[in-house]
C-alpha cells in the first residue's frame, strides 16, 4: 500500500484514494445509520487473505478511527478465501484471435483454463449467501485447502519453471509434456508433499494431483516460464520450503526436496543446457547471481541466502541432500539427473 496515499486519507478521511480509507468511511456510516454488520471478503490470491485485510484495516483504524474498532471487531467478519484458476498474461495472440475469429475488439481479455474454484470460510456477520448453487465451497477451516494449492499447484508450477528453463523450455505446457520432468513432479507430489498434508482427505488430495496434471499440460494455456520463475526468491519459502521443513520434522524424505533448491540454485546461472541465455527477475537478483556463481566453488553459499531459507542450512540431512544434488547437476546434464532421480523410484 502507498504510504503517501495513506498519510493523504488520513489528513483528508472524507476523499479517500485507498481500500482502507473507502471501507472507514462506509463502516463508519453503517454505525451512524444502525445498519448493521456486513461480511468483506477478499478475492485476492494470497494466503490467509481475510486475515490480512483485517489486520491491515484495524492498523489503520487505530490512526484513523480509534472509536470505531470496538463496533467493527463485533459486526464485521473477514471470511478467508481461496481461488484456483490458471490465468496467464493476455498475449498480443489473444487480442487476434477474439478479433478475426470471433468478431470482437477486447483491449485486455482475461485468458483462462476450465478448472475453477472459489473457497470462502463460513464467518458470515449475516445470512450466508447461497453462492453454493453455483459452485462455490463453503468450510470452517480453508487452511487444508490453502496448504493444497500451494504445495502442489504452485510448487508444482515453479519446479516447472525452474527445471523447464534449464531444458530449454519456454512454456508451461512445454516443459508438463516432458515425460522426466513430470514424472519427477509426480514423485514430489506423492512421496514429499502429499504426507505434509495431513488435515486434507485423501480422496480431495488425489483428485486435486490429477487434476494438476491435465492442467499443466493444456496446450491452449501458454502460460511463460519467465512469469512463473518471477520473483522466484518470493514463491520458493511459500510453496517448496514448507513441505521440506515439514517432512524434516517428521523425519521424512526431502531428497526430491533438496534437487529442486539445487535446480534453482543453476537456474540463477542464467544459462540453459542448450547454451541459450535468459534474464532473472528477481528482487533479490543480484544476490542470487552473484551466489549461485560463488556455488560453483562453495554449493553451500546459495544456502546462505539469509532472506530465503532462513536456519535451513543447519539441518545436516538436507544440506547433505542439497551437495549430492548441485554436484550431479554440475557434472551432468539435467535430463540425466531427472532421470537418474525416477530411475530410484
Amino acid at each position: 500500500m502507498n504510504q503517501a496515499l495513506i498519510a493523504e486519507d488520513l489528513k483528508n478521511p472524507l476523499s479517500p484514494n485507498t481500500v482502507f480509507g473507502y471501507l472507514t468511511q462506509a463502516l463508519k456510516l453503517r454505525q451512524h445509520r444502525d445498519i448493521g454488520g456486513c461480511t468483506i471478503i477478499s478475492c485476492d490470491n494470497i494466503p490467509s487473505n481475510g486475515t490480512t485485510i483485517k489486520n491491515s484495516l484495524f492498523k489503520y483504524l487505530e490512526k484513523a478511527e480509534p472509536e470505531l474498532l470496538d463496533w467493527v471487531d463485533q459486526h464485521i467478519t473477514f471470511p478467508n478465501t481461496m481461488v484456483d484458476r490458471i490465468t496467464p498474461v493476455t498475449r498480443i495472440e489473444d487480442l487476434s484471435y477474439l478479433k478475426n475469429d470471433l468478431q470482437t475488439e477486447d483491449q485486455w481479455p482475461v485468458v483462462c483454463e476450465p478448472f475453477s474454484q472459489w473457497i470462502i470460510e463460513d464467518n458470515f456477520a449475516t445470512q450466508r449467501p447461497q453462492w453454493d448453487k453455483v459452485g462455490v465451497q463453503f468450510t470452517q477451516d480453508i487452511s487444508p485447502y490453502e496448504n493444497m494449492k500451494l504445495r502442489l499447484l504452485n510448487a508444482g508450477h515453479s519446479i516447472l519453471g525452474i527445471v523447464g528453463t534449464l531444458l530449454g523450455y519456454h512454456t508451461v505446457d512445454e516443459a508438463a509434456c516432458d515425460n522426466d520432468l513430470m514424472t519427477f513432479v509426480e514423485h514430489f507430489m506423492q512421496e514429499e508433499v502429499s504426507p505434509t498434508l495431513d488435515k486434507t482427505k485423501k480422496t480431495d488430495i488425489n483428485n486435486y494431483k490429477q487434476n494438476i496434471i491435465a492442467r499443466f499440460q493444456n496446450s491452449h494455456i501458454k502460460d511463460s516460464l519467465t512469469r512463473i520463475c518471477k520473483e522466484s526468491s518470493a514463491k520458493i519459502p511459500l510453496f517448496i520450503l514448507p513441505t521440506i521443513q515439514d517432512q524434516l520434522k517428521s523425519n521424512k524424505h526431502i531428497r526430491l526436496g533438496a534437487f529442486i533448491i539445487a535446480a534453482w540454485c543453476k537456474y540463477n546461472d542464467g544459462m540453459d543446457e542448450n547454451g541459450n541465455n535468459y534474464e532473472i527477475s528477481d528482487e533479490l537478483s543480484d544476490i542470487l547471481i552473484r551466489t549461485a556463481a560463488l556455488s560453483h566453488q562453495s554449493p553451500i553459499r546459495f544456502l546462505e541466502i539469509e532472506p530465503v531459507f532462513k536456519d535451513l542450512i543447519n539441518e545436516k540431512i538436507f544440506v547433505d541432500e542439497y551437495l549430492k544434488a548441485i554436484e550431479a547437476l554440475r557434472k551432468q546434464t539435467v535430463k540425466k539427473c531427472l532421470r537418474n532421480i525416477n530411475s530410484s523410484h
